[in-house]
């Protein structure tokens, strides 16, 4: 099983399929991506994914290259 973009670009993910949110491990339907974790879920201790700078870089980048491609176009 392999974590989720979501999960491993949260600033709370501890590894080990945990974050503050989960001490006792993630929930199977927030590692398997079938519920995003940006809104409320039962006993996440009021934690929400909240990106981390690994994220921000790659929105960024990514941000960067569509308009690079709109703009060839």
């Amino acid at each position: 099983m392999s974590l989720p973009t979501q999960c491993i670009f949260c600033i709370h993910h501890l590894g080990d399929y945990k974050c503050k949110a989960f001490l006792d491990g993630i929930p199977q339907e927030l590692l398997t991506g079938e519920r995003s974790h940006n809104r409320p879920y039962p006993g996440d201790h009021g934690f929400r994914f909240t990106p981390n700078e690994k994220w921000l870089k790659l929105e960024e980048s990514y941000r960067k290259r569509l308009k690079e491609i709109e703009e060839s176009q």
